[in-house]
């Protein structure tokens, strides 16, 4: 299996989009469509994961270089789209900042540990 399908199948499994949809289900001002919602978190993070395993080839990055490098962008692209789109309904600032923290932690968690580990282990 080439090393981009591999990323892609890594990204958008279960793994990854279940606790996403799980959290954002627990959100009770969300205004998120959470019926297109998996769909478009898996394939969010297979587009992702992919992106950096090409680029991780092009440039010569190791795994973990390369997933830094994705961790940092994606958090900086959901930031702009949640701040764009709006997709809560949060009373506060401070709420809205406690977002972005948590969704900074979760990209984090997501990619240098979930994916990093998925990688690892698929490429024994």
């Amino acid at each position: 299996m080439s090393q981009l399908l591999k990323s892609f199948i890594i990204g958008a499994s279960p793994f990854i989009f279940v606790p996403f949809y799980i959290g954002v289900t627990n959100i009770p001002e969300n205004i998120i469509n959470l019926k297109t919602y998996p769909v478009k978190a898996s394939l969010y993070f297979g587009f992702m994961n992919m992106l950096s395993a090409y680029y991780g080839m092009k440039v010569g990055l190791s795994l973990r270089q390369r997933l830094l490098w994705i961790t940092m962008i994606s958090i900086i692209m959901i930031w702009i789209i949640i701040t764009v789109t709006k997709p809560y309904d949060f009373k506060t600032q401070q709420r809205w900042i406690l977002q972005y923290i948590i969704t900074a932690m979760a990209h984090v968690i997501t990619f240098m540990f979930i994916i990093y580990n998925l990688e690892l282990i698929l490429d024994k």
